[in-house]
């Protein structure tokens, strides 16, 4: 069984539902915790996952808490179950995942810059989803760490290698840190 609700109505749904002790759960619900689930179920083998969008076209990786077998198959069968032995682990996991909106705000800032340039808006998200797209791509498809990944579409002195300098120097990487922490606290004040 697969509880698939929004978290603000969870309490509301849940807890009326019939579910035999004996039978699985898997959790999708963010931040709805195994003992909470338990206590309104009275289920004995829970687990949380968190598939994002891509599962529809069966490219997502899914973090599994703990490790279930019919998770785990569920998963693999729509992309990759990644097996997560510890609720830290799997919070981290679910912070990262929060990441999409800031993304695509980064391709956002970006079409509005070349706006400013002049760019017709129509013509620079088409650039811009071409350039993005291909990234994600070659991220997905090619094992190098990221480092080198970074540094291989970097020519030493060149242009990529100076929009990382002053990404990072200007906070960049710090604002991006800082969201994560955020974001990995805000599911933490979701566990009370």
């Amino acid at each position: 069984l697969v509880l698939a609700v929004r978290p603000q109505v969870a309490a509301e749904v849940v807890p009326p539902l019939h579910i035999p002790a004996n039978r699985p759960i898997i959790s999708v619900i963010a931040a709805l915790q195994i003992a909470q689930i338990a206590e309104w179920t009275g289920a004995r083998r829970i687990c949380r996952a968190i598939p994002l969008p891509f599962v529809e076209t069966r490219q997502g990786v899914t973090p599994v808490f703990p490790p279930e077998p019919e998770a785990m198959a569920l998963f693999d069968a729509l992309g990759t179950a990644l097996p997560v032995q510890d609720l830290q682990t799997f919070d981290a996991y679910a912070a990262g995942s929060a990441l999409m909106g800031s993304y695509f705000g980064l391709v956002e800032t970006a079409q509005g810059w070349l706006t400013e340039q002049g760019l017709n808006e129509a013509d620079a998200a088409t650039y811009l989803r071409a350039l993005f797209g291909s990234l994600g791509d070659t991220l997905r498809d090619n094992p190098a760490d990221l480092i080198s990944l970074r540094e291989g579409h970097s020519t030493k002195g060149g242009l990529n290698e100076r929009g990382h300098q002053v990404f990072q120097a200007e906070g960049g990487g710090r604002a991006l840190t800082l969201a994560l922490d955020a974001i990995l606290a805000r599911i933490a004040s979701l566990r009370v």
